[in-house]
């Protein structure tokens, strides 16, 4: 069964799908870490919004 398993996973690493499935997952990550540093420009914009509104409606 071990042994079956680790040619499996021999032939998926040369097979040009092992390629096309790393390829994915370097376009996902990408656009993660996009979304994600998006998010903190979004976040650090609403925060300065939020306490504007805050200073006028406290006086």
């Amino acid at each position: 069964m071990r042994i079956a398993t680790k040619e499996k996973l021999r032939r998926f690493a040369g097979s040009e799908t092992a390629a096309v499935a790393m390829e994915y997952g370097l376009i996902v990550g990408s656009i993660s870490f996009a979304v994600l540093a998006g998010f903190g420009a979004v976040n650090t914009e609403l925060t300065r919004l939020l306490a504007a509104l805050a200073a006028v409606f406290h006086g």
